[in-house]
């Protein structure tokens, strides 16, 4: 089976052990991704926000056998295993799919031959409360709170450059220091 996985934050640059195949291609589909979730890790991370603007994401060739082992290998990189069903979305060829942007995810997949995608399929959360969409102000001053040196200044700095989002636009504008390599 030929089994994609899409990417756009830290699991293009730190898969641990999700099995990849050849590294990422940048011709992924165009999904509506943003900086609004605060994470563990003290980080502002990329997540789906349906009402963003779409940019073009990653993607790789997974190394696993089944649709069933790539979900697995992607939640449990994604410290997602328990809630596997509801963060993981999958498009398959011909027997079904589950989660945000299958559609555009299938079209996109299809001309490419693939058999089976799967995604992260995280939404907004601010503070403890899931599905809440940070302001740019909230995100700014969280990131400045933690400084130059943090995992979240980090965390942006190191996120694919094709994915320019209106956050990220506004950070650059903001925060110049952001861009700096990490101070020793």
């Amino acid at each position: 089976m030929n089994i994609g996985c899409i990417g756009w934050g830290s699991l293009t640059w730190n898969p641990g052990t999700l099995p990849i195949r050849n590294g990422w291609f940048e011709d992924g589909p165009l999904l509506p991704v943003e900086f609004a979730r605060q994470s563990s890790g003290n980080r502002i991370t990329l997540v789906l926000v349906p009402t963003t603007p779409c940019v073009r994401t990653l993607w790789c060739l997974l190394v696993v056998e089944d649709l069933s082992a790539a979900r697995n290998a992607l939640a449990q990189r994604e410290s997602v295993l328990k809630s596997k069903e509801q963060n993981i979305g999958f498009w398959t060829r011909t027997s079904g799919s589950s989660g945000q942007f299958e559609d555009v995810i299938g079209a996109w997949a299809e001309p490419r031959q693939l058999d089976a995608v799967v995604w992260t399929n995280l939404g907004p959360k601010w503070g403890k409360t899931e599905g809440l969409f940070p302001s740019f102000d909230d995100v700014m001053h969280f990131v400045q709170e933690k400084g130059p040196n943090s995992d979240a200044a980090e965390y942006i700095r190191k996120a694919p450059h094709q994915i320019d989002t209106n956050y990220r636009r506004r950070l650059i504008a903001e925060l110049p220091w952001l861009w700096t390599e990490r101070q020793s």
